[in-house]
């Protein structure tokens, strides 16, 4: 994140220019550095974050930060942690400490941060100061991930006015043939995958509870969100009890079902009011239309005529099965054709009645998966992996930061071939493991270029890393004929 401390003839923009670069440090050939990073993190441990009950509760955001903060130390870094809230300070988070205790911003014990890694609800005094290059984080859209993002999250994120033209230059066969190959191989064997795997949320694949009559007439599926969350008051002109009613009429006069599956992470008044306001549609507003199912997701997106959501993460449950999904609060995709985006939603819900679900926007939902993968922390990856994913972040917003890297196809693994959601309660994961779900991998990491093998021979003990991860991987060494 930082300028190294030597001189070199890397050229270097300061802050506040214009497209301004990220303060990475670059690694020329024949150059000596010494410089480290002090990496500033805000943890939190939520285990029940995903899962409400069951034995296999885990934090996908403290399992993965666990590893890149261990990995990081390891490679000579000085990484910071505090926790998000009073609350979250228990042994877990403790353990990764600093030896000086939790970052302070304001204490003095602690050096100036070049760089964070930074929860994106987190309104506090330790964030990194303005001008500091950050990302922020959440819970990501697939089973045991972590989304990544420069600037926010949903709505705001960096990508959403540049996804869908990203999405074809890395993944159309006519723009990158080599990206259309990893993404055909990878889609490949995520069609191995049920929806209980691939989905973040707890699914029963086995379930069908909607009636045989509702499915061959036809019905309108509506997932809800949790009715005060951040992802609707920020971003949304529609409550979520406002898009129920206004679907549920929109049915009535086409003449069709809806069916409707109550977020399952609800609990206690919140699950009982949504349980009610569904009874109460089912009464009142399209009597004997409106049904309440617990069915996979995977199973109630694909039998619908199409999907009508704000910006839950159930979107991407619409690309795993290439369905409709008309979307009307801001998000990530809301700028691409993996979706139909419309804020009006009496408008939206007759676009999506009269649309074809085309080839066209199929195509998009499955190069917008394959960039998802891409571009994602995840239990299932090696910390150097996710190192490298945050690496890609921070290189996005660099003036000329150079294509994502792909592997080639051969080197794809399938991440549902084992599963592992216990590593949080491993007493051999400790702070400086790499703890995620453990399975056999290929020698290179899956997103790294042509490896750059140094002269020195102090570096083959090292992974093979390639140009992507060099700027949070550097070492006191003489690197010589390229980037390590």
């Amino acid at each position: 994140c930082k300028r190294p401390s030597t001189t070199t003839t890397a050229p270097f923009r300061r802050r506040g220019t214009k497209n301004a670069m990220l303060p990475m440090m670059m690694m020329m050939p024949n150059v000596t550095t010494t410089a480290k990073l002090v990496v500033v993190v805000s943890l939190l441990n939520n285990r029940h974050a995903i899962r409400r009950t069951g034995t296999h509760l885990v934090d996908p955001r403290f399992v993965v930060l666990r590893g890149v903060i261990g990995r990081l130390r390891e490679r000579g870094h000085r990484v910071l942690v505090f926790p998000t809230s009073e609350q979250q300070e228990h042994k877990r988070v403790k353990e990764l400490y600093d030896r000086a205790g939790p970052y302070r911003a304001r204490a003095r014990r602690f050096p100036p941060p070049d760089c964070g890694i930074i929860w994106w609800a987190y309104r506090g005094a330790d964030a990194p100061p303005a001008g500091v290059p950050r990302v922020v984080f959440e819970n990501g859209f697939t089973a045991g991930s972590m989304v990544v993002d420069p600037r926010g999250l949903l709505g705001d994120s960096y990508y959403v006015d540049s996804l869908n033209t990203r999405v074809q230059a890395m993944f159309d066969p006519t723009r990158n043939a080599r990206g259309a190959a990893w993404c055909g191989a990878f889609l490949e064997d995520l069609k191995s995958a049920t929806a209980s795997q691939w989905s973040k949320r707890p699914q029963n694949d086995s379930l069908v509870d909607v009636p045989r009559r509702v499915i061959d007439a036809g019905f309108v599926f509506v997932p809800t969100q949790k009715t005060n969350d951040l992802s609707i008051s920020r971003f949304s002109k529609t409550s979520m009890t406002e898009l129920l009613n206004r679907t549920a009429a929109f049915c009535r006069r086409k003449h069709i079902f809806m069916v409707v599956k109550i977020h399952p992470h609800l609990i206690e008044q919140e699950l009982d009011y949504q349980r009610l306001f569904v009874h109460v549609l089912n009464a009142e507003t399209h009597p004997g239309g409106v049904f309440a199912s617990e069915a996979s997701i995977g199973f109630l997106t694909a039998h619908a005529r199409f999907t009508a959501t704000l910006n839950g993460g159930t979107i991407v449950d619409n690309f795993h099965t290439e369905s409709a999904v008309l979307t009307t609060a801001r998000s990530l995709f809301s700028g691409t054709d993996a979706v139909l985006f419309d804020e009006d939603v009496e408008r939206g819900l007759e676009a999506a009645w009269a649309t074809p679900w085309d080839e066209r926007r199929r195509i998009r939902q499955r190069q917008v998966l394959c960039w998802i993968e891409t571009m994602s922390l995840n239990v299932r990856k090696t910390a150097d992996e996710n190192i490298a994913v945050l690496q890609r972040h921070f290189d996005e917003v660099n003036d000329g930061a150079e294509p994502v890297p792909l592997p080639p196809p051969e080197s794809v693994h399938n991440p549902w071939s084992t599963k592992n959601d216990d590593d949080d309660d491993d007493p051999s994961c400790g702070a400086d493991a790499d703890c995620g779900g453990h399975h056999p991998r290929d020698a290179a990491l899956v997103f790294s270029p042509p490896v750059l093998h140094p002269t020195s021979s102090s570096s083959l003990d090292q992974p093979p890393l390639g140009k992507a991860t060099a700027r949070l991987r550097t070492t006191s060494r003489t690197m010589s004929g390229g980037v390590s």
